[in-house]
């Protein structure tokens, strides 16, 4: 199947409408936060600064949404009388506060869960149906309950000029840090997992496993014992 260079197909009307564009899956988000949420998740770098507060964001519209913030007077901010804790909206406010208040008002009624906000009642609620909404987006048959499931899935659908991690030991590049970190321990383990069977090591014990139920490894196994007989 042939895919486009990390574009997804997308109503343009949609696209138009959302201000939160991701620049590496050109996705877009109703607000910030979920834009933030998003990139964090692909664990995408931060390299727009705050020239202001040294704050560093994902993109430019981003920054400029924070840059927006940061010129309001202390005063004109939602600020958490317990903590200090400085939040963006009213709504956020709120949201901080019942969290500090333990409660947790929201309750599932299909299993004993409860939860501080709606919002958090609602993800829940997926757990409980077998409904996958969330088609990938690259057309290659799969679908996820979550949003974020399918995010992560479509990573495997980049283009190499997308994945910005680059293995320091061979050519190989992936979409984030950490698994580029995970690759990476392949390189610096010692093939200390061997087979005298069939003379030769791996550096996990589940490449190991996995060759002794090859039908080489029983070929010559096989073999060996008739030798000794």
């Amino acid at each position: 199947m042939d895919f486009c260079i990390h574009q997804i197909t997308r109503n343009p009307q949609t696209l138009s409408k959302s201000q939160f564009v991701c620049d590496h899956c050109s996705e877009g988000f109703r607000s910030a936060a979920a834009l933030t949420r998003h990139c964090n998740m692909l664990d995408f770098p931060a390299t727009h600064a705050c020239t202001k507060c040294s704050l560093k964001f994902h993109n430019q519209i981003l920054l400029e949404t924070h840059e927006e913030r940061c010129k309001r007077p202390s005063e004109a901010q939602h600020v958490c009388h317990i903590c200090g804790k400085r939040l963006t909206t009213a709504f956020n406010l709120k949201n901080h506060l019942v969290r500090h208040a333990g409660t947790r008002p929201h309750k599932c009624h299909q299993c004993d869960a409860s939860f501080s906000t709606a919002a958090e009642l609602s993800s829940h609620r997926k757990t409980h149906t077998s409904e996958r909404p969330y088609a990938c987006r690259y057309d290659c048959g799969k679908t996820f309950r979550f949003c974020s499931a399918r995010s992560m899935h479509e990573r495997i659908h980049m283009d190499a000029s997308k994945r910005i991690y680059q293995c320091e030991y061979c050519p190989k590049s992936y979409v984030t840090a950490s698994d580029c970190r995970t690759h990476q321990k392949y390189h610096n383990l010692t093939r200390d997992h061997g087979c005298d069977t069939c003379r030769i090591s791996f550096k996990t014990v589940k490449h190991y496993k996995s060759h002794l139920k090859s039908n080489a490894h029983k070929t010559l196994e096989a073999r060996a014992r008739a030798t000794k007989r």
